[in-house]
């Protein structure tokens, strides 16, 4: 029972020492990317679509705010608009803003609603050329439908005989028959030619209707959703603070470091270049000019610092002046104006800027539905 109990303490410790090392490997990990400060600078950056409307029927208009955190930055916007159509189908617009932007458009071109459908008097489309010659049909053949001379029959039913004058015999005065030449004793009554009838002229058939092609319209956008995504950058950004006084040293230039704050990012040495003969040339005339030196360890440095310089003259006079660079593996020279005079009692330099900047994105969507006009409401 006691060798069971001494094992059971060992276990114990034996975990206890390994969760040594690596809780301190998770702390460390929390100070290289911002830790628990990072996370809250995160958690409270936020991005909210503020509007989405339909502008003139094809036009898609969004607008957006945006929390920024202290020391956050807002890097840029990814805008994405969808838009359902009526006719079914669906598109898709998307641009890019600088960090600044709060406002973007999108146009959609939309299609025709269809490509046709029911006509109306279900007529055809096309156009309707000029009409055709319509002929009459008759019973008969071909030869019938032209007109034709007929005989009529007389009426009278006495009887004839050869030589009474009644019935000729083949030569009247000499020669030709009965009909030749218009000749007949009868005057037409009931042997004559019967008098030609007039063909009536034939009455076309009514055309069809024309038919007519439906107004060709535009598909209508029934529904737009946008999306966005911000993108942030945060992280504690490095700084550093130092004093330096009198006396100068004679050789080498540099001023006495009184003091200084920062740890990984420090400002170790200040040359003042009026004070050493052989660097005073490299200075305007009228100008005080110096050389920063600064120190960081243990930090992947990244963007852009701000070295800023006061001067402080032994009558109180104070003189200020700046310069940003991309790193600070050169000195960082600065001048201010000098005091006829006035000799210099300290100079006050500090660092600002660089550090682990970290991105996240926070995103948001919105979307409406087209009805009579414009509206909708967040989902």
């Amino acid at each position: 029972m006691i060798r069971t109990n001494r094992l059971f303490t060992s276990l114990i410790l034996v975990f206890a020492l390994l969760a040594q090392p690596l809780a301190a490997m998770a702390q460390d990990k929390k100070a290289k990317s911002g830790g628990i400060g990072l996370q809250k600078q995160a958690n409270n950056a936020v991005v909210d679509i503020t509007k989405l409307r339909l502008s003139g029927g094809d036009v898609a208009e969004v607008s957006w705010n945006v929390d920024i955190p202290a020391g956050v930055e807002v890097q840029g916007f990814d805008v994405r608009v969808d838009a359902e159509l009526s006719n079914g189908t669906a598109q898709t617009d998307s641009k890019s803003f600088g960090g600044n932007a709060r406002f973007g458009s999108f146009k959609f071109n939309l299609p025709l609603a269809s490509n046709g459908g029911a006509k109306p008097g279900g007529g055809v489309t096309g156009t309707i050329g000029p009409a055709s010659k319509v002929k009459e049909i008759t019973k008969g053949s071909k030869s019938d439908s032209a007109p034709k001379t007929t005989e009529a029959k007389s009426g009278d039913k006495t009887p004839r005989k050869f030589g009474e004058g009644n019935i000729s015999g083949g030569n009247n005065n000499g020669g030709g028959n009965n009909n030749a030449g218009g000749n007949n004793n009868n005057n037409n009554n009931g042997n004559g030619i019967r008098p030609v009838r007039p063909t009536p002229t034939p009455k076309p058939k009514p055309l069809p209707p024309p038919a007519i092609n439906p107004p060709k319209e535009q598909a209508r956008i029934t529904s737009l959703r946008a999306f966005i995504t911000a993108k942030f950058a945060a992280g504690n950004d490095l700084t550093a603070f130092s004093d330096f006084i009198q006396p100068t040293d004679a050789v080498t230039g540099e001023m006495k470091l009184k003091g200084a704050r920062g740890n990984t990012l420090q400002a170790k040495k200040l040359i003042h270049l009026n004070s050493v003969a052989r660097l005073a040339t490299e200075c305007a005339a009228g100008q005080e000019c110096f050389d920063i030196i600064a120190e960081l360890r243990g930090a992947e440095a990244a963007g852009q610092f701000k070295v800023s310089m006061e001067v402080i003259f032994a009558n109180g006079t104070r003189r200020n002046t700046a310069r940003t660079v991309g790193n600070l593996f050169r000195p960082v020279r600065l001048s201010v104006d000098k005091i006829a005079g006035q000799q210099i009692a300290n100079v006050l330099v500090n660092i600002n800027g660089g550090g682990n900047r970290e991105q996240f994105i926070k995103q948001d969507t919105q979307g409406i539905a087209i009805l009579q006009g414009i509206g909708g409401a967040k989902k």
